[in-house]
């Protein structure tokens, strides 16, 4: 059975170097152990003329640009993963708080989906109500892929995973 995990995090207002970095890494590394990174920048419109991801309200491809198509697109993949993975930065959220990315946790979160939030935002992690709804606060990819994969390479194709 393949497993998927979604990568939640800023989007908006971000370069496209900014908004995939991390995506990629995370994806490289989980591959590895046949374990897919689903991202929520999958069918997304081009970048705007200025070279980061514009506001979705101005957007006009209603396939997959338009309010709605992001909201249904990014529930599904939720929906559809095995856990969420939050990456919220301090030097991001200082400039503008990820909604997106708090309501793809609380899609998580009541869907009963496991949710790692990584993040040096130290007012984002003692905030009650992310504490109660993740079920890791970490502070590098490092850590968190080792819990993604405690939790689902027993799973994986092809590999023992930490219990026999």
């Amino acid at each position: 059975m393949q497993r998927y995990v979604y990568l939640a995090g800023p989007i908006a207002a971000l370069t496209e170097e900014e908004a995939k970095s991390w995506r990629t890494l995370v994806t490289e590394r989980l591959a590895v152990h046949s374990i897919i990174g689903v991202s929520p920048l999958r069918s997304e419109p081009p970048l705007d003329p200025e070279g980061t991801y514009d506001n979705v309200t101005s957007r006009r491809d209603l396939r997959f640009g338009s309010t709605k198509a992001i909201n249904a697109k990014n529930q599904l993949d939720v929906r559809m993963a095995d856990l969420v993975l939050a990456h919220m930065p301090w030097d991001l959220n200082r400039v503008r708080l990820s909604v997106g990315t708090i309501y793809e946790m609380a899609w998580a979160s009541a869907a009963g989906k496991p949710v790692i939030l990584v993040t040096d935002d130290t007012r984002l992690a003692e905030h009650p109500l992310v504490i109660e709804n993740t079920g890791w606060i970490l502070g590098s990819f490092d850590d968190a892929i080792d819990v993604i994969l405690g939790l689902l390479n027993i799973y994986a194709p092809g590999t023992a995973g930490p219990y026999r």
